[in-house]
């Protein structure tokens, strides 16, 4: 009788850690302050197992992405590379975009551009990470001094895209483009 209880327990616990922590909004409210008790949850949840596909590729995704928030991209990315690899829906689509983030501003453009292209193809039906990864693709572009390419990509997201504040940033983008264009000031400088 007493295993049993044991077992309810763990599962009352793995629940309850499913519920309160496993929640986009807890990634902003762990960062501000030390998350060691919500890692260890975290931790137990892929370690432990028993817990749907779903939630442990989540647990992987927010275990990267609070010390990506924090700047700490080395940590980071083992965690992202494995939502990335097995999950399927947006978290794996977001794990893969904070990577390509992280290789964008680590300066190694074209490997973020992989991986943004990549992303794209694998996680096509995820309108809003395929969208803002074609913003960081623009991005790449300019980094690697390629405007024409740049502004295609912006072009694109405007004249296609349906989601109205993709289309303002991307138009924004282009918009600042033309005017350092029209001064005769490089686009890609800062």
């Amino acid at each position: 009788m007493r295993e049993v209880y044991t077992v309810d327990m763990k599962s009352r616990k793995k629940s309850r850690i499913i519920d309160s922590y496993i929640k986009p909004k807890t990634v902003k409210k762990f960062v501000k302050f030390p998350y060691k008790r919500v890692r260890i949850d975290w931790i137990d949840i892929i370690t432990e197992g028993g817990a749907p596909v779903y939630i442990t590729n989540k647990a992987n995704l927010y275990l990267g992405k609070i010390p990506y928030m924090k700047g700490d991209f080395e940590a980071a990315e083992d965690f992202l590379i494995s939502a990335a690899n097995s999950a399927k829906d947006s978290s794996g689509a977001e794990a893969q975009y904070l990577l390509a983030s992280i290789s964008y501003k680590q300066q190694k453009y074209k490997q973020s551009l992989e991986t943004l292209f990549e992303l794209t193809d694998k996680f096509k039906m995820f309108d809003r990470w395929v969208l803002r990864s074609l913003l960081l693709v623009a991005d790449n572009y300019l980094a690697l001094e390629e405007v024409f390419q740049a502004k295609t990509t912006l072009n694109s997201i405007v004249s296609k895209s349906k989601d109205e504040e993709m289309v303002r940033l991307a138009s924004a983008k282009l918009d600042e483009i033309i005017a350092k264009e029209s001064q005769g000031v490089n686009p890609e400088s800062k």
